[in-house]
């Protein structure tokens, strides 16, 4: 399993992936990869109301990070 993989373990459990994210949150230089199939599913979300809410909510995002979630949208 790999080291980042918290479900059904023995040794590891939801504590340990808080941990994790909470310490990978931290770093301002984050490596992701994903890929979504997300054809037309914005498009019956208001734009507007999740440009607020990420604002509102005071997420802790990269420059590059709020600028590829303006692009998707």
């Amino acid at each position: 399993l790999s080291s980042r993989s918290f479900a059904y373990r023995s040794d590891i459990g939801a504590q340990d992936a808080i941990r994790h994210l909470r310490r990978e949150w931290r770093d301002p230089a984050r490596l992701f990869a994903a890929e979504y199939d997300l054809t037309d599913f914005f498009d019956r979300i208001s734009h507007e109301h999740i440009h607020k809410s990420l604002d509102d909510l005071d997420f802790s995002m990269t420059d590059l990070e709020r600028y590829l979630i303006r692009a998707f949208l």
